[in-house]
C-alpha cells in the first residue's frame, strides 16, 4: 500500500521500514533489571510495572501503513475509536474500512486498533518469543494500535493480563492497582469505560518500553504523538468458557453421560416445585461430570489452543517415510506462526498433544517428542537423529506437518 493512507504519518516518518529485524531479536530479560522470579513474585497479577528499554528503541515490527492495509481486509477484526474532547463524546466504527475513510481521518484524537496482527505479520508474532517464560497456551493474540495525538480508548480495565510494548512515538499511561474500586462509565458502555481514577502509576512509555498491566487494573493510555503500541494479551478462560467447551467436547465425542434418575420419587405436593433434595441430586450429577478428569483435561486443552484462524493443511498428505527422507536430505521444517500447542500427561498416564483446538491422533506419544515439537521453531536432520529411537516421533511430526503446523522452509 502506498505511504499516506493514514494522514499525517507520511510527513512525520517518511520511508519508514523495519530497522529492527525481529527474527534476530534477543532480549536477555524482558523485565530489565528485575529478574523473572522477582517479576512473578512481586508484580504478576498484583501491580503494574513499566520496564524501560525492554526492547530496542528502533523496534518496528509493523508500520502504520501495514496496519491500515490489514484494517481494510474482510477477515480482520479492526476498530476505529474517535474522541471529541470538547463534548467528551466517543464514537466507534468497525472494519473493514475503505482507503477513502482512512484518508479522511482527523489530525488528532483517534486510534486504529487491529486484533490478531501476529497471525498476519511474522515480526509481530516474534514479539511473544521474548515472553517465553509464560505457557504459550496462555497467550491470546497481539493487538496493534496506531494513535495520533490525543488518541486512545479512555479509562477502562481488562479481565486479563496484558503487556503493552511501545513501538513508534510516545504514550502516556495512567494505571491503578487491581484492587482499585473502579466505577463503570454508563455513558460509554460500548468501550466498557470506567470513570476517571486515581493512578498509582503515571508514566510516559517511549520506544522500546514495555508496560505490564494486571487483570482488573484500571488503565488509560493517551498518545502524545503518532505512535504504535503492541498489546500482548493473555487468555483467562472464565468458568462459563470452560463449561461450554466441556459441553461441546461431550457432544463431539457423543458422550451423553449419566442421566438424571429418581427411583425414590414420590407423589409431588406441588408439581411445579423443584425440591431441595432434587436440586441436590442435580448438583451431585454435575459434580460427577466435573470429576471426569479425562473429559475436562481434553476439553480444556482444546479450549486454550483454539485460535482465531485455522491452520492450512497440505494439499496432499505426505507419508512419514517421505517426510523423514526429505529432512535427512537437509530439508528443514519451520513452525507456522499460527500454530499453538499444549500437551499434558493425563489421568490415563498417556501423553496427549493438542494443536489449534484439536488433539493430535497419534498413540504412544513420548513426553520428549511432545515437549520438543511444541516448543521448537524448526525441525531438521539433527532432530530426526536425536529422536531416532522414539517410535512416536515420525508419526507425530508427519501428522503435524500434514495439518499445517509445520511447513517446508523455502
Amino acid at each position: 500500500m502506498p505511504i499516506g493512507v493514514l494522514p499525517y504519518y507520511a510527513a512525520l516518518l517518511p520511508g519508514l521500514a523495519r530497522p529492527c529485524y525481529l527474527e534476530t531479536l534477543t532480549v536477555k530479560s524482558p523485565f530489565g533489571e528485575i529478574s523473572v522470579e522477582t517479576f512473578f513474585r512481586d508484580y504478576w497479577q498484583k501491580k503494574p510495572l513499566l520496564i524501560k528499554n525492554a526492547f530496542p528503541t528502533d523496534l518496528a515490527a509493523t508500520t502504520p501503513e501495514e496496519l491500515a492495509a490489514l484494517a481494510m481486509e474482510e477477515e480482520v477484526d479492526a476498530r476505529l475509536v474517535q474522541h471529541d474532547p470538547e463534548k467528551d463524546s466517543w464514537h466507534v466504527d468497525y472494519g473493514p474500512f475503505t482507503k477513502a475513510a482512512l484518508r479522511k481521518l482527523p489530525r488528532e484524537n483517534y486510534t486504529l486498533l487491529v486484533q490478531a496482527v501476529d497471525y498476519f505479520i511474522s515480526e509481530v508474532a516474534a514479539l511473544k518469543q521474548s515472553l517465553n517464560m509464560f505457557p504459550q497456551w496462555r497467550f491470546d493474540d497481539v493487538m496493534v494500535s496506531y494513535a495520533v495525538k490525543g488518541g486512545g480508548v479512555g479509562p477502562h480495565l481488562d479481565q486479563y493480563d496484558v503487556f503493552l510494548i511501545q513501538g513508534l512515538g510516545r504514550r502516556r499511561w495512567l494505571v491503578a492497582n487491581p484492587d482499585y474500586p473502579s466505577v463503570p462509565n454508563d455513558k460509554v458502555k460500548l468501550l466498557r469505560q470506567i470513570e476517571p481514577f486515581t493512578p498509582s502509576l503515571d508514566v510516559i512509555a517511549e520506544p522500546g518500553d514495555m508496560l505490564y498491566v494486571p487483570p482488573n487494573a484500571p488503565h488509560c493510555g493517551t498518545a502524545l504523538e503518532p505512535c504504535l503500541t503492541y498489546s500482548i494479551g493473555f487468555r483467562a478462560p472464565a468458568q462459563a468458557d470452560i463449561a461450554a467447551r466441556l459441553a461441546d467436547y461431550l457432544t463431539e465425542q457423543e458422550m451423553d453421560g449419566v442421566r438424571y434418575a429418581d427411583p425414590e420419587l414420590q407423589a409431588a405436593m406441588d408439581s411445579a416445585q423443584i425440591s431441595a433434595a432434587q436440586m441436590q441430586k442435580v448438583k451431585t450429577l454435575m459434580s460427577a461430570l466435573m470429576n471426569d478428569t479425562t473429559a475436562l483435561e481434553k476439553s480444556y486443552a482444546a479450549l486454550v489452543t483454539q485460535t482465531r484462524f485455522s491452520l492450512t493443511p497440505v494439499a496432499k498428505n505426505w507419508s512419514k517415510d517421505k517426510l523423514i527422507a526429505a529432512l535427512r536430505k537437509n530439508k528443514t521444517l519451520v513452525r507456522d506462526d499460527n500454530a499453538r500447542f499444549a500437551w499434558f500427561i493425563g489421568q490415563d498416564k498417556a501423553v496427549h498433544l493438542f494443536a489449534n483446538g484439536l488433539e493430535i491422533p497419534v498413540s504412544g506419544i513420548s513426553a520428549e517428542s511432545a515437549q520438543f515439537l511444541s516448543n521448537t521453531t524448526e525441525v531438521n536432520a539433527e532432530a530426526v537423529e536425536r529422536f531416532a529411537d522414539d517410535l512416536s516421533f515420525p508419526d507425530l511430526l508427519t501428522t503435524l506437518f500434514n495439518a499445517g503446523a509445520f511447513q517446508l522452509a523455502a
